[in-house]
C-alpha cells in the first residue's frame, strides 16, 4: 500500500520521486529546511519564579530523603531476618523441623520397602509353585508317553511271536533286535527310558510267552514238534 501511495508522487524521468509520505507523523526530518516564519527564532525557556523553584526543590529533597530512609529500613529488616534464619532461633527451629521430616520420610521409606519386599517374595513363591507344577505335569506326561510306547511295542512283539508260532517258524521266540529308532535315540532325550522298556520286553520274552495260558503254550509246543523234520506225524 505504501508503495502504491508513493507512486502517486512520481516525478518525470531522470528525477527522484517526490516524498509523498513523511517518515514521522507531523514532524520534519533533520535535513528539511525550517519554515520561513521560524528562520531567526531562538527557543527560550519560560520564566521561573525563584521562590517557587526553591520550594519545589526543597520538597523533592525531602521526598527523596524519606523514601531512602524507608528503603534502608526495609533492607535492614530483611537482612536481619536472613541472619536470624541462618544463625538464630529460626535456624534451630528449621533444623528441628527438617530432622523430624527426615525421620518421617525414612520411616515411610522403610515401610514401603517392606511392603515391596513382601510382594516380591510372594511373587517368587508363586512362580516357584507354578514351575514345580509345570515340571510335575511334564514328568507325568513323559512317563505316560513312555509307558504307552512300551505297551505298544510289547503288543507288537507279542503279535509278531504269535504269528511266527502259527506259521511254524519256531516254538521259542527269539529276542528281537533293538530297533533303529532306539539305536538312534540311545543318547537322546527319550533313549534311556525306551531302552529300559525294551530290555524288560526282551527279558519277558526270553522267560516265556507273556500273558498266555499254559494250555495254549502246550498246544503250540505240540504243534511245533509235529512240524519238525523227523518228528511225530
Amino acid at each position: 500500500m505504501f508503495r502504491a501511495l508513493s507512486a502517486l508522487g512520481a516525478r518525470p524521468m531522470g528525477l527522484p520521486p517526490a516524498p509523498f509520505l513523511l517518515p514521522v507523523r507531523c514532524r520534519k526530518t533533520r535535513h528539511d529546511p525550517p519554515a520561513k516564519s521560524k528562520v531567526g527564532r531562538v527557543a527560550t525557556p519560560p520564566a521561573v519564579d525563584p521562590a517557587e523553584f526553591f520550594v519545589l526543590t526543597e520538597r523533592y529533597r525531602q521526598y527523596r530523603q524519606t523514601v531512602r530512609a524507608l528503603r534502608l529500613e526495609f533492607v535492614s529488616e530483611v537482612r536481619k531476618k536472613v541472619h536470624e534464619a541462618r544463625t538464630g532461633v529460626l535456624a534451630e527451629r528449621k533444623a528441628l523441623e527438617d530432622a523430624a521430616e527426615h525421620r518421617e520420610l525414612m520411616a515411610w521409606n522403610q515401610a514401603e520397602n517392606q511392603r515391596l519386599r513382601e510382594l516380591r517374595m510372594a511373587r517368587l513363591r508363586q512362580e516357584a509353585r507354578e514351575q514345580e507344577r509345570r515340571q510335575a505335569e511334564e514328568a507325568a506326561r513323559q512317563a505316560r508317553e513312555a509307558q504307552a510306547w512300551a505297551q505298544l511295542k510289547e503288543r507288537e512283539v507279542l503279535q509278531l511271536q504269535v504269528g511266527r508260532v502259527s506259521r511254524g517258524w519256531g516254538c521259542r521266540p527269539r529276542t528281537p533286535p533293538v530297533p533303529r529308532v532306539l539305536r538312534a535315540a540311545r543318547w537322546g532325550r527319550w533313549g534311556h527310558g525306551y531302552l529300559q522298556s525294551w530290555k524288560r520286553v526282551a527279558l519277558s520274552l526270553d522267560a516265556g510267552l507273556a500273558g498266555e495260558d499254559l494250555e495254549e503254550e502246550a498246544c503250540r509246543e505240540s504243534a511245533c514238534q509235529a512240524r519238525r523234520p523227523g518228528g511225530e506225524s
